[in-house]
């Protein structure tokens, strides 16, 4: 009997054995096949071989990997760490096989600006303030009140280079959109000495477009931190990109005189709601036009009318009240021009230099007193003040409209917003490129110039 339970309990331990060695198969099995799924390595540093005194980690999970740099800066190092960690779980989630590459653009005292490139995908730009240890947006070089302006500034040359250099592959619309005063438009950016250049999101198949612009264009608008300084000299040799803009466009430097350009003219208002809707579809499409504000308008719609100017707008002088001037006196229509004047230049801060005599009609009086060149009327007049009706209004302006014209419209009844909206949108479609009538008017002579030369 004692044999018999020997051998019954050498039985039972073999039996708990085997089961042991099966559950440490299985346990291996599945921690095994746990790593073929994510697994996260890391290699030791080696250096930057422009900084040597940056050292390069490698950092992979799963099949995703990432080179970048260390700077030994703890804020800006965990910033980064945390970047790539999140890139790298985020590619890996897809199941594509992507590395993450880095670039350092420049690296000062003050500043650092950084690339990331994922194979197949545009460059991500950071930049830091190194003192802060923080990441920094456009907007935070910037005195506060001061930023509404430097993003005007800088979306008035970035315009003006994009028309001139993008070669029709981007329609006019496509620019206004991609050099709009906004913020994000402007988020990748990269800070040197002398300049910031900031890449342009052109589309998802073309680099970046990269505007360099000289910090002297925005100096007063600047922090003192980050106005040109031996805190900004790259630590590398005092690297600055080439083609650095200096200078604003000078009215009519952008004008080309083979563009196929309109002038559309609005009367009467402004207009609050009418006109919005008006400036909203100008830009949506890129475009340009000449408000001829009356001054019982823009007094009562004063903001309006200060729109009108920020977005880029012409504003014409069209009297105070809408008189028949070739009825009054002298004194009569020279206070109706000066007193409209002086209030368009009190709200928009320029004084307007076009006149539009009310109903066209104007005398000897008249003209000598705002100049032949200053007095402005029509080619094409819509009839939107008779018809008020998108219906009839639209296709009668389409199929008069030519190379060269003045459009009259009024921007006072909402039938005529909505017959602005439709015209500016089909004649974009067709090639035409609105300008303000300053603009279509030094196009002119230019061509004038040329023939004659």
């Amino acid at each position: 009997m004692g044999k018999d339970r020997l051998k019954k309990r050498e039985h039972n331990m073999l039996q708990l054995y085997v089961m042991l060695i099966s559950v440490l198969a299985i346990s291996m099995t599945i921690n095994l096949s746990l790593s073929k799924k994510v697994s996260t390595t890391a290699s030791k540093p080696s250096m930057d071989t422009v900084y040597e005194e940056v050292a390069v980690s490698t950092l992979s999970i799963g099949h995703a990997s990432a080179k970048f740099p260390v700077f030994d800066l703890e804020e800006v190092d965990k910033y980064i760490e945390a970047y790539i960690q999140s890139r790298l779980t985020s590619i890996q989630s897809t199941g594509d096989e992507r590395s993450i590459t880095y670039d350092i653009l420049h690296y000062s005292q003050q500043t650092l600006s950084i690339s990331f490139t994922e194979t197949g995908k545009a460059a991500e730009i950071m930049t830091f303030d190194l003192e802060k240890g923080a990441p920094l947006a456009f907007k935070d070089l910037i005195l506060e009140e001061y930023v509404s302006d430097c993003l005007e500034l800088v979306a008035e040359i970035a315009s003006a280079e994009l028309k001139e250099h993008n070669n029709a592959s981007l329609s006019a619309k496509a620019i206004s959109k991609l050099t709009a005063p906004e913020v994000e438009n402007y988020s990748q950016f990269i800070i040197y000495n002398q300049a910031i250049v900031f890449n342009l999101a052109l589309n998802d198949e073309k680099a970046p477009y990269q505007l360099a612009l000289s910090k002297q264009l925005f100096n007063e608008m600047l922090l003192d931190v980050y106005k040109a300084g031996e805190h900004h000299d790259d630590l590398s040799g005092n690297y600055e990109p080439a083609n650095i803009i200096a200078e604003r466009p000078t009215k009519g430097s952008s004008l080309s005189i083979g563009r196929k350009v309109i002038a559309l003219t609005f009367d009467d208002g402004p207009k609050a709601g009418v006109t919005d809707t008006i400036l909203d579809a100008l830009k949506d499409y890129g475009a340009k036009a000449t408000f001829f504000a009356l001054g019982t308008s823009s007094e009562a719609n004063a903001a309006t009318l200060k729109r009108i100017a920020e977005e880029g707008h012409e504003i014409g002088n069209h009297s105070w009240d809408h008189p028949k001037l070739t009825s009054e006196s002298s004194s009569a229509i020279a206070e109706q021009i000066d007193k409209t004047k002086t209030l368009i230049e009190q709200i928009t801060g320029t004084a307007p230099t076009l006149f539009r005599p009310p109903y066209g009609l104007f005398d000897e009086r008249i003209t000598s007193y705002v100049g032949k060149e200053q007095l402005i009327l029509w080619d094409i007049d819509t009839l939107d003040w008779k018809y008020r009706n998108a219906d009839i209004v639209v296709p009668a302006t389409v199929d008069s409209v030519k190379e060269g014209s003045i459009i009259l419209m009024h921007d006072i009844y909402p039938s005529s917003a909505e017959a602005a909206v439709d015209i500016i949108q089909k004649l974009s479609q067709q090639g035409y490129e609105f300008v303000t009538v300053s603009e279509l008017l030094e196009i002119k002579k230019q061509r004038l110039d040329a023939s004659n030369a």
